[in-house]
């Protein structure tokens, strides 16, 4: 798959960076009053760490100060990495795009970003192009995915889909990793919409849930082809499911 740089931003504005959070190589900067971010902002807020990001997160969840997207950041570096090169990543709930960019930077070849957000599919893009990192596309859900979706339609997502010019997911067996990192509940009902991403052996991160969350989700996933293998927690009881999807995967999107 190919993903070219998303188009250049329209405001070259500098910003003021309100908040910054490093986790491990990465240090992201937080764009959070609605200003759009520029490459000249990139270049002005360097940092020390092997890797930088400048973030807009207006409308789009994903700063990087999460406990969950520690969660995530952390097994990238420290496990992921190997998997990463030249791979195809699903990033499901993108948000500002900071996992799906970091990746990018880890060494994948493409990322494809998917959220329920039209404000926070835009961001994305525009942080993708503000942070010069090429390979990236960012999508609203499918159309079966979005049918289901009550949120979507009860916060005007279709008026802002038709004036911002944004476009669906066509969900395709490409990808050699999948993050999924959203809040429990959702992160299991998603599930039917993950796993037609995922190539056979594809790793599948699941990140947002508490302990008593972890069997509902284990059994989601299992039910389309995606088996838990490992789970990480953190000392504030977040956890981190490792899983594989298998070739005799069910629940497939038709």
């Amino acid at each position: 798959l190919f993903f070219p740089l998303v188009s250049p931003l329209a405001s070259l504005v500098m910003v003021e960076i309100a908040q910054t959070c490093t986790m491990g190589q990465l240090t992201c900067y937080a764009i959070c009053d609605g200003s759009q971010v520029s490459q000249e902002d990139t270049e002005r807020y360097r940092s020390e760490s092997e890797h930088t990001l400048v973030m807009q997160v207006q409308g789009a969840w994903g700063d990087g100060t999460h406990p969950t997207t520690y969660l995530v950041v952390q097994w990238l570096q420290e496990s992921g990495r190997e998997i990463l090169q030249n791979a195809t990543v699903l990033d499901y709930g993108s948000g500002s795009g900071v996992l799906a960019l970091h990746c990018l930077q880890l060494g994948a070849a493409a990322a494809i970003g998917v959220d329920n957000k039209p404000a926070s599919v835009k961001a994305a893009a525009n942080n993708a192009c503000a942070n010069g990192i090429q390979g990236a596309a960012f999508f609203l859900p499918s159309e079966r995915a979005l049918r289901s979706d009550i949120e979507y339609f009860t916060t005007n997502g279709e008026k802002q889909r038709e004036e911002m010019g944004l476009e669906q997911v066509v969900p395709e067996p490409v990808c050699d990793m999948a993050l999924v990192n959203i809040e429990g509940g959702k992160l299991a009902y998603v599930a039917p919409f993950v796993a037609p991403f995922c190539k056979e052996g594809a790793v599948v991160i699941l990140s947002g849930l508490r302990s008593f969350q972890v069997d509902l989700v284990t059994k989601a996933y299992a039910e389309c082809g995606i088996v838990v293998e490992e789970s990480l927690t953190t000392d504030k009881g977040w956890y981190l499911l490792k899983a594989r999807k298998l070739a005799e995967a069910a629940g497939v999107e038709e």
